[in-house]
Order: C-alpha cells, then sequence, then structure tokens
C-alpha cells in the first residue's frame, strides 16, 4: 500500500544497495520538509523510513543499517524539537546515542531538549505559583470590598510570598498585589506600610498612576503637604481624585485650639469620652522637649474630635502621634517606658473612638484588638525589663472597653442570644452608640427571620 501511493518506492526486491538508496532517498524527501518548515511531516516521514529500515534490516548490511538508523533517528529529533515536543525528541537523541555515543548532532540535540523539559517545568510551576498569587489577590480584593482591610492585608501579603521569587512573568501580579494592599493598608491608616507599598511599586514601574496617586495620599495624611504637592504634579488634574487631593494640598490647615503644655489627656479620661482641658491632672506627666511633638498631636486629636467632631482629622493626627510614640518606644529607656506605654494607649484608644463615630466597625475592632495586644505585652515587658509590677494597672478601664468593642463588633454577625448579652455589657460602656445601633438593628433583623 505504502509502495502504491508512492510514500517510498517498492525496494524489497532489491539488492541491498539499492534499499539503502531508497531508504537514502526518504530520508532527503523528510529533510526537504523539515528545511521548508513543515516539522510535522518530515517526522512522519522520518518515521515511515525508520519503519521500513526495520523492515530490510536483514537483507542490509548491519554497520550500514546501524548508521542509517542514528541518522534517521538524529534528523527525527530535530524535526521534534521543531514542534517542541522535548520528550519525543530526547527519546530520539538517546536511541542513537545508544548506536554512535559520539554522534556531535545527537549530543546537541539531546541538550536542546532536556533545557526545553526543564523549560516547561518551570512554566508549570510558575504556572500554579500565579494561579495561587491570583486566588489571594482575588480573595484579598473580595475583603477589601467587605472592608475587612486587615485580612485583605494579609491576604495580599500572602499573595505576594508566592509570587516572590518570580521573574518577569510574575511582574504584573505583584504589582497588582502590591497596588491593593497598599489601598488596604490607607484604609487601615497604616500610612507608612502603605506608602512602602507605593514606592515599592514605582520602583519597578515609576508611571504607575494608582501607585503616585497613593504616594501623594499618604504623604499628606503623614503631614508632608509639600511632598505630597510635588507627587501630584506628575497626575492628571482633570481626574476628580487628583483634583480633590490637589485642593486639599493648597487648603490651610485647620486651626487647632492651644492646649495647656503641661497637660496630656489621662487614658482613662478618653475611654470616658472626655478630658479636663485648661487645668493640670494630678497624675499627668510633666511636658518634655523629646515627646512635645507627640503630645501636641494628641491633644490636637482630641479637639478635633470633642470641639469639631471631625474624626478624619482627629484620626490623622492621632496617626502622627503614635508614629511618633513608637519612635520613642524604640529607645527603650526606663523612665519613659511606662509614660509611652499610657500615652499610646491613649491614642489607640481615640482611634477606636473615631472609628466607632465613622461606623467603621471592623477598623474600630482591629484597632481595638491592637490596645489589648499593646496593654498585654508592655505590662510584661515593663515588668520583665524594668522590675515594674502592675505598672499598667490603672488602664484597667480601657482594657474592659476594648475587650467590649471587640466582642460588640464579632457579636454583629452573631445569633440573638449573643447579640442581647452585648447590649447589655455595651450599657455601661461610654461612646459606644453607633455601635449599640447597628446590634439593635441587627436583632431586630433576627427577630424578623424568626418570626
Amino acid at each position: 500500500a505504502l509502495a502504491s501511493s508512492g510514500v517510498f518506492p517498492m525496494v524489497s526486491a532489491r539488492s541491498p544497495n539499492v534499499q539503502v538508496k531508497a531508504l537514502l532517498e526518504l530520508k532527503d524527501l523528510a529533510n526537504a520538509k523539515l528545511e521548508s518548515g513543515d516539522a510535522e511531516e518530515a517526522a512522519e516521514q522520518y518515521t515511515v523510513a525508520l519503519l521500513r529500515l526495520k523492515e530490510v534490516a536483514e537483507e542490509v548490511q548491519a554497520a550500514e543499517s546501524q548508521t542509517l538508523k542514528a541518522l534517521l533517528l538524529a534528523n527525527r529529533a530535530q524535526a521534534h524539537l521543531k514542534l517542541q515536543h522535548w520528550e519525543l525528541a530526547l527519546a530520539d537523541c538517546e536511541a542513537c546515542l545508544k548506536i554512535q555515543p559520539d554522534n556531535a548532532k545527537a549530543l546537541h540535540r539531546q541538550s536542546l531538549a532536556q533545557h526545553g523539559l526543564a523549560e516547561d517545568e518551570r512554566r508549570r510551576s510558575h504556572g500554579e505559583v500565579l494561579k495561587q498569587a491570583l486566588f489571594c489577590k482575588n480573595a484579598g480584593n473580595k475583603l477589601l470590598t467587605d472592608r475587612q482591610f486587615e485580612a485583605a492585608i494579609r491576604k495580599y501579603s500572602e499573595g505576594l510570598e508566592w509570587i516572590e521569587d518570580l521573574d518577569q512573568i510574575g511582574r504584573d501580579t505583584w504589582i497588582a498585589l502590591r497596588a491593593n494592599r497598599c489601598q488596604a493598608r490607607l484604609k487601615c491608616g497604616l500610612w507608612s506600610e502603605a506608602l512602602e507599598d507605593a514606592e515599592a511599586i514605582l520602583l519597578k514601574e515609576p508611571g504607575h498612576p494608582k501607585a503616585r496617586y497613593r504616594r501623594a495620599k499618604v504623604l499628606l495624611e503623614l503631614g508632608r503637604r509639600q511632598e505630597a504637592a510635588d507627587a501630584l504634579q506628575q497626575l492628571d488634574p482633570s481626574n476628580e481624585d487628583v483634583a480633590e487631593l490637589l485642593r486639599l494640598v493648597a487648603a490651610p490647615a485647620a486651626p487647632v485650639p492651644a492646649a495647656p503644655a503641661a497637660e496630656v489627656p489621662e487614658v482613662t479620661e478618653l475611654v470616658h469620652g472626655h478630658s479636663r482641658h485648661g487645668r493640670h491632672s494630678r497624675h499627668g506627666v510633666q511636658r518634655s522637649e523629646e515627646d512635645a511633638e507627640a503630645k501636641r498631636l494628641l491633644k490636637e486629636a482630641e479637639a478635633a474630635m470633642e470641639t469639631r467632631k471631625d474624626f478624619r482629622l482627629a484620626l490623622k493626627f492621632a496617626d502622627g502621634a503614635s508614629v511618633e510614640l513608637e519612635r520613642l518606644r524604640a529607645q527603650d529607656r526606663r523612665e519613659k517606658a511606662r509614660q509611652l506605654a499610657q500615652q499610646l494607649l491613649a491614642v489607640h484608644v481615640l482611634q477606636v473612638r473615631c472609628h466607632l463615630a465613622l461606623k467603621d466597625f471592623s477598623a474600630a475592632r482591629e484597632l481595638a484588638q491592637r490596645a489589648l495586644k499593646l496593654h498585654r505585652y508592655e505590662e510584661e515587658r515593663l515588668e520583665r525589663e524594668f522590675h515594674m509590677a502592675a505598672a499598667l494597672r490603672s488602664c484597667a478601664a480601657v482594657v474592659e472597653t476594648m475587650q467590649a468593642v471587640v466582642e460588640a463588633s464579632d457579636a454583629l454577625s452573631s445569633d440573638i442570644e449573643t447579640v442581647q448579652a452585648t447590649l447589655r455589657r455595651l450599657e455601661k460602656v461610654d461612646f459606644t452608640a453607633p455601635l449599640r445601633a447597628a446590634l439593635l438593628v441587627r436583632r431586630a433583623t433576627l427577630s424578623s427571620d424568626g418570626e
């Protein structure tokens, strides 16, 4: 059938030399197909020649048969390489090298096939890594939409861990993860961390518009107005968000009532929603040059919250105070340790109050948890490192209030019994009216569902 179809001539009745000549003609036909770019047809032709060689092997001298077989195998390996059939190419090269261990073409093509296989494996591995990173990105996006900002940050960070070792293939996903984590950190008021993400993106992609905008926004939140203004010059002023940020940068800072130099609001006063302006607290800490800025920011935050009811402005001042106090804490000095811990707790209480007023219960919960962790850590550290037993016992009201905020936030997704118990507990807790209102709505919804 093959003979009549013209695939190759009838050679079984011919002399060995004629048979070899016919096989070589088949090889030349396959070579021509390979040179013309038809690697698939060439591979089929080499296969036909190898099958025919097997049929007439007994009629051809052994050495000549093996030489021809090695040649056909090496050439078919080249066709498989063109088709990126790495395993088939490798098998042909290995079969050729068993006949001619020093065959230069087979050795070279074996190396190419091995490299192709390794590259395929790398791509498969990268594909799985990208799949996991994209899963984390999508999960983080949902959490961000649901205003679960810290959970979104964790999910974006997980995605970045998957993708950190990838090369250019994962670049776009890496940028997307960091850009989204930057946004989540902005929502949490984590200004320094958000700035880190924005600047990391701009190192890889200087023209990234969202990273530029968010960097400018963070700089403004940190009070670095001139840097924010410079960053905004690189953005399109016709964009609504950019135009609004430009307006905020250009607007003069709102005046804040001056605070008495020697006074700092007590943590317990902030818990109860008031402080004693204008008089020196018996337990107040005397002003010192090194923590004057933190005290000023805390007083301005309190004034913005209490006097003007501007909770967003209060959060900005509180975040600035937190950064300054953390810097001072890093100095680890005994004479300031207790005071700084109390002041940081005061900042967290104020931040929780602001988020509750803004009905951002997720952010309030996260900060309340942060305050509880800070209290536990600092009390243990003060006793361990400075031998101050129960140094923060005066902050018991803070602990109780922050625990109530966490439990109440969790109750927003709980059953009616938990909601009822939480509402009773919140009756004794100041500044939680927004939470109580949300819990009352939750109770009404659950009651209606029960009916």
